[in-house]
């Protein structure tokens, strides 16, 4: 009696075993990564954004825009527009630190009876040049915020009213709490839009669009 218990209990981890075997051929599972495959990856990872980095040599100077000019100061979506800030003067490249320069505007929008929580929060930088907005894109405006991780694994691109567009769900909860990103290239300019709420307005990114067409 227990010989065949034990023979039963056989069988089936058998039979586990070959029903796994069998389904990792057939959806392809790869086994996971080792610690020095990983650690390789993220080397590999950080190289290749070094050498992403744009030049900062023979910088065009930026010819800012006004604040009216580089954002939407009027109601979107039923959010109004708080103060907008204004961009922080120019300042020569830093190549040693990769600094490069920039003029930064930022609008928060809020529902009129609660102006105390922004709901989308807008963010536009002009760079000297195109190159640097393709950078961002690609490795986030925040590459620091990554942790050498792979990019793939929280940025997506993904097309909105007809244009391609990186969304960052890497702040975004599974019960949608938390920020939603999206950001794209736009010529010499890099155009944020954050959701602070679970509601995801998609008339910003409509009207940015309108006026920011993406570069990817």
């Amino acid at each position: 009696m227990r010989r065949s218990v034990w023979l039963g209990l056989g069988a089936v981890a058998l039979t586990s075993v070959v029903i796994v075997f069998a389904a990792s051929v057939y959806f392809h599972i790869e086994p996971l990564p080792s610690a020095d495959q990983t650690r390789e990856a993220e080397r590999h990872r950080h190289a290749e954004r070094l050498r992403d980095i744009p030049s900062l040599k023979n910088l065009p100077a930026i010819e800012p825009m006004k604040i009216e000019q580089a954002l939407i100061l009027e109601q979107i979506g039923g959010l109004v527009p708080g103060k907008p800030e204004g961009s922080k003067p120019w300042r020569p490249p830093d190549e040693a630190s990769h600094f490069v320069p920039e003029m930064d505007f930022r609008v928060e929008y809020v529902a009129e009876k609660d102006d105390n929580t922004p709901a989308v929060i807008v963010q536009v930088q002009q760079f000297p040049n195109d190159a640097w907005p393709l950078y961002f894109a690609k490795w986030s405006p925040n590459p620091g915020f990554l942790r050498e991780e792979n990019p793939d694994l929280v940025l997506t691109r993904v097309r909105k009213f007809k244009n391609r567009v990186v969304m960052d769900r890497q702040f975004r909860f599974p019960d949608e709490t938390g920020k939603l990103w999206f950001f794209w290239p736009s010529g010499n300019n890099l155009v944020n839009i954050t959701y602070a709420s679970k509601a995801v307005e998609e008339e910003f990114l409509r009207r940015y669009l309108e006026k920011y067409p993406s570069s990817l």
